[in-house]
């Protein structure tokens, strides 16, 4: 409820076309809510496990056609390399 009262603010300061990275996406439940808010250009979800990471991302791909999603399994006890197609993107 928090996060769909503050997703206009959000959005607002984020502004548009922004590459959305989650650390420690797990479910991604509530990210719908914010991709619909932000309008992003890419969604990286992170997460250390990597079959729900991409079950979670395969779900996301579906309801968000023409967003690209760009799963990263990590561990953030080491380095997170971003995939090159949001190594640029803010």
């Amino acid at each position: 409820q928090i996060l769909r009262a503050c997703c206009a603010d959000i959005a607002r300061l984020a502004g548009a076309g922004r590459a959305v990275v989650e650390f420690g996406s797990g479910s991604s439940t509530k990210t719908p809510i914010l991709l619909r808010a932000v309008e992003p250009s890419a969604y990286v979800p992170i997460d250390i496990s990597g079959d729900f990471l991409r079950e979670s991302s395969a779900g996301l791909s579906s309801a968000f056609p023409g967003l690209p999603v760009l799963p990263v399994e990590a561990d953030f006890l080491h380095p997170i390399a971003l995939p090159a197609q949001v190594a640029d993107t803010p």
